[in-house]
């Protein structure tokens, strides 16, 4: 009666190519007892810590020796391989038996284990519901691309088709982007993926700085009466968020819900204004600029008879001429004795004011 011992052996992690041994001291019959022992050692591949390099490889191998008994040997394999090692196998458990020419045998039991198969997982950017755009805006960098790597045997490199060795890609524009996984045993794996940005906008942005008075954008210099119109040309129907700022500070946050509009009550002073749409996506800057005139200045010479206005108490030889800068021009006067022209004389002492207008 034969007597058949059976032994697991299972494959050392990280052991590279370093041969796994293994042996059996079995006599086969009840004939073989006192005869040489028959002694079976082993050495399997090992791919950091399987016997194939990836899921579905065939690169496992088991090299047997064979000891005592008598005599040649014989080999059975149970995948019905008579040699005596096994190569070019893929994962799976492998049974020999080696018999000597006395028909005594021993038996050996290897598992050739494989990596699980490498797949890849993708979350990325997703902006505006159904529209699901890879970035908020024409044109945004706001995108990302996450990716998990599963199975193989770990310790992964990444390879972007943009150069990127990142496992994950943030801030990103509209685009294909392609990775390929690389795990340890040198096997790999690649996924494309696509991230799609709202149309371009089309609109035409009309700024017109009014300058409704003689020629500036404010009636007199230092006054806040000045405004600004603007349209926009657009294929969509809805309103629109503008931003005004002076200096790079926001002096006006507003929201219309038509296509045109006016900004009024505004100083003398350099402007930008800027749109945003219900995607919350910003149109270009569009600078403007509100001029006034000159600051208006007066200035006076009288007549001066020894420091005295007039020559003498009661005369009326004095005179007052007046000169005034700034302004838009065509200056008219109204003085407070009635007289409309630009200078008095002929006048006697007095306190006299005049108001120039342009």
């Amino acid at each position: 009666m034969k007597k058949i011992i059976i032994i697991l052996i299972i494959p050392l992690l990280n052991l590279g190519n370093t041969p796994v041994i293994s042996n059996i001291i079995n006599p086969s019959t009840d004939d073989c007892e006192g005869l040489n022992n028959i002694e079976i050692n082993e050495v399997h591949s090992n791919y950091n810590g399987f016997g194939v390099c990836c899921f579905g490889g065939n690169n496992g191998f088991i090299d047997i020796t064979v000891t005592g008994g008598t005599g040649n040997y014989t080999y059975t394999w149970n995948n019905g391989e008579t040699s005596e090692d096994l190569s070019n196998i893929g994962a799976g458990t492998y049974a020999v038996t080696a018999t000597d020419e006395n028909g005594c045998s021993g038996s050996i039991e290897v598992i050739i284990t494989e990596p699980e198969n490498m797949t890849i997982s993708v979350s990325r950017s997703s902006y505006h519901g159904e529209f699901d755009y890879g970035v908020s805006c024409n044109g945004a960098t706001d995108g990302f691309i996450d990716i998990t790597v599963t199975g193989g045997t770990g310790n992964y490199t990444y390879a972007w088709d943009n150069g990127e060795t990142t496992q994950d890609l943030g801030d990103i524009g509209a685009g294909s982007y392609t990775v390929i996984a690389t795990d340890g045993n040198g096997n790999s794996i690649s996924i494309e993926v696509v991230l799609t940005e709202s149309p371009e906008p089309d609109f035409n942005i009309i700024i017109d700085s009014l300058e409704d008075y003689t020629g500036f954008g404010v009636s007199c210099n230092g006054e806040g009466d000045g405004h600004i119109s603007f349209s926009i040309t657009s294929g969509d129907e809805f309103g629109w968020n503008y931003i005004l700022q002076s200096d790079e500070a926001e002096i006006l946050n507003s929201y219309i819900d038509s296509n045109a509009g006016v900004i009024e009550n505004l100083s003398a002073g350099d402007y930008e204004i800027f749109f945003t749409d219900e995607n919350g996506c910003v149109t270009d800057l569009y600078p403007f600029t509100i001029t006034e005139a000159e600051e208006m200045i007066i200035s006076k010479n009288h007549s001066n008879y020894s420091s005295y206005g007039v020559s003498c108490n009661g005369a009326t030889d004095g005179f007052i001429d007046i000169t005034v800068t700034g302004g838009t021009g065509n200056y008219t006067y109204a003085w407070d004795n009635g007289e409309t022209s630009q200078d008095l004389s002929n006048i006697g002492a007095g306190t006299y004011a005049v108001t120039a207008t342009d």
